[in-house]
């Protein structure tokens, strides 16, 4: 697709392999592609598709593979038959690279679009696109050129949902902490919009051994599967060199709106951060992070000591083997995807796979059974991590090297006559904070604890936090025959929970809110929207607007096809009270199933009663008041 300069990339970084796939296609297709020369080929190319070109330039680290295979096809050196294996080699690699492993995370990332009840789909990566640190400056001079105050920005992308973004300075270090912190974050809010958190987590995560890649972090998915956050927890990894995903993608955008733009304090970032994308980013200042560190491995010992740790150091995360049946189409490599779940006692492991073409997941591995003492000398049972949320305290910030303030102190002084003076008061007080850390006993812990809603564990005491009660819509639901009403009746016997309850993901029939100058002729009699958020605390629900031609909807729209709502706003806020009736998805032909039309139409009727009660109450009270003047 054609990018915002109107210009449509191709995968092939030369004109002579963009060619050899077309061979391959007038091969395949004969009857579709006609053959020609290369000559004739680049000709038509450059009359007819200028808009297509080679990606010049690709800054991202390069697959090995990639590099060595293509050096043999295009090599003047070996024969035609070794050319050929090579150009075989790469196209096997690319479709297990791209269409296999990255199809996987599109499989998983789709499903949690469409079943956001059931899954979560979560993608981090950190980005660096402040290159001098802020305040930032478009153009530079002699005076303000250097390494100003550095920023740590973390990308955080829920598939169905808005990204966040999380800012952090440099005295908070770039290792697991930061991460399990983001995750922590995210989680804490998409619990509070949807109201509880779905049964499965899919994590997307950069192939980064310090932040992502270790133990650390894949203990701190496993607790969360321990405390019942979720049932199954799956991390997965892109092939090295083939890592581009959806978290590049908004850090590109982030890249384009500060490039012209002077940004010279972090309330200036995070409005420009928030208009850089759609839907809008969430953007957070992160001035501390959670000490999982110290917390499952006191010592900071690399072996992980039985006797002091809380858990066992995952080997083999990171070790590059190959399988010999996969050889031929794909290097050395650590294991791509985790799998974490209970068994049947109950007990958090984890299993791996080098990669999707693999049939069989690993033997289980148990981490949780060290002889050290948990906090508190509490009592820890075989297999389980003895921890609680209480036991985590914040990680205490950095102090920077002397050389390091050195500099910062001169690159700053160089940019005062560039920022006004409440700017630089502000950047005076960053200074400070990064040349006298305040101490980890003298920070205030966050009132959320890193305890979810959700969460229930007596046997460690894990009280779950108060939780807003359900959303419900308004009791109108009238059964229009006995097979509906035992419809509903398995419905709650089956999910424990009848249609009141509103689902994140359920397509939802509410009542609609015309403007007095809308003509009669043309409004609905209820307007349809997908459920994308809910708002417990406010009892809102956030919808996907869909729309019809069709007036009577209700009455006389057994025709009537709902296609989502092209213009601006696409999304509304409604109030839970407004809800009619819901259902999980539309019929084939995009049409609302005729039990539901039905029972929306009874709805409806209940409604305009209720309406008219209230309104003839609201007469007797006023002529009330009257006779009381």
């Amino acid at each position: 697709m054609p990018d915002e300069g109107g210009w449509c990339m191709v995968k092939q970084p030369r004109r002579n392999m963009v060619y050899d796939e077309y061979v391959e296609d007038c091969e395949l297709f004969d009857e579709l592609y006609t053959a020609c020369s290369p000559d004739h080929f680049n000709k038509v190319w450059a009359k007819n598709f200028p808009e297509v070109r080679l990606r010049k330039h690709c800054r991202f680290s390069k697959c090995s593979f990639c590099v060595h295979w293509r050096g043999v096809a295009t090599s003047r050196d070996v024969s035609a038959f070794v050319k050929a294996d090579a150009k075989n080699r790469l196209k096997q690699h690319y479709g297990w690279a791209q269409a296999r492993e990255r199809g996987y995370y599109h499989f998983k990332r789709d499903r949690a679009v469409k079943s956001p009840e059931d899954y979560i789909s979560i993608a981090i990566d950190a980005t660096d696109k402040l290159n001098n640190g802020l305040p930032h400056f478009f153009e530079k001079t002699k005076s303000d050129d250097g390494m100003r105050l550095k920023l740590h920005v973390i990308i955080a992308m829920v598939h169905g949902s808005s990204p966040y973004i999380f800012l952090a300075h440099e005295n908070i270090k770039k290792d697991p902490n930061l991460v399990c912190e983001v995750l922590t974050r995210v989680l804490l809010a998409e619990e509070k919009k949807r109201g509880k958190l779905p049964e499965t987590c899919y994590l997307q995560f950069d192939n980064c051994i310090r932040e992502n890649k270790n133990t650390y972090t894949e203990k701190y998915v496993e607790w969360l599967v321990e405390r019942g956050i979720h049932k199954l927890a799956e991390v997965s990894f892109l092939p090295v060199g083939h890592t581009h995903f959806d978290p590049d993608q908004l850090a590109s955008r982030i890249g384009e709106i500060i490039k012209h733009r002077n940004i010279k304090s972090i309330e200036e970032l995070i409005e420009v951060l928030e208009k850089c994308y759609t839907p809008k980013p969430t953007v957070t200042m992160i001035d501390d992070v959670l000490d999982w560190r110290s917390l499952v491995n006191p010592d900071n010992a690399a072996d992980f000591p039985v006797g002091t740790s809380m858990c066992r150091r995952l080997r083999g995360c990171t070790t590059k083997t190959v399988a010999p049946e996969h050889m031929y189409y794909m290097p050395e490599t650590s294991p791509l995807h985790w799998r974490i779940r209970r068994d049947e006692a109950g007990h958090v492991f984890m299993q791996t796979k080098h990669n999707v073409d693999d049939d069989l997941w690993s033997e289980p591995v148990y981490h949780w059974d060290t002889l050290a003492t948990r906090p508190g000398g509490r009592e820890c049972h075989l297999h389980e991590s003895g921890l609680k949320p209480s036991d985590l305290t914040l990680a205490p910030r950095n102090k920077l090297s002397a050389e390091r303030l050195e500099e910062l102190e001169s690159t700053l002084e160089g940019a005062r006559r560039r920022v006004s003076p409440d700017e630089w008061s502000q950047l005076q007080s960053t200074l400070d904070e990064l040349k006298d850390p305040t101490p980890v006993d003298q920070l205030p812990v966050p009132e959320h604890q890193w305890t979810f809603r959700c969460e229930t564990d007596q046997r460690n005491n894990v009280v779950a936090m108060p939780s807003p009660p359900d959303l419900r819509m308004a009791p109108y639901s009238i059964y229009h025959d006995a097979n509906d009403q035992e419809l509903a009746r398995d419905q709650r016997r089956t999910q424990g929970h009848c249609e009141n309850v509103i689902l994140m993901g359920s397509f939802l029939a509410y009542l609609p809110d015309y403007t007095a100058d809308a003509p009669a002729n043309i409004r609905n009699e209820f307007w349809l929207g997908k459920v994308v958020e809910l708002d417990l605390d406010l009892k809102m629900v956030h919808v996907r607007r869909y729309n019809t031609s069709v007036p009577a909807n209700a009455t006389q729209g057994g025709n009537a096809t709902y296609r989502p709502w092209p213009k601006s706003p696409k999304h509304e806020w409604i109030a839970a009270s407004r809800a009619l009736c819901q259902f999980l998805k539309l019929t084939d032909k995009n049409r609302v199933p005729s039990k539901m039309r039905r029972r929306i139409d009874n709805a409806l009727k209940v409604a305009a009663m209720e309406r008219t009660s209230s309104s003839q109450e609201e007469d007797v009270g006023t002529g009330m008041e009257d006779e009381d003047e």
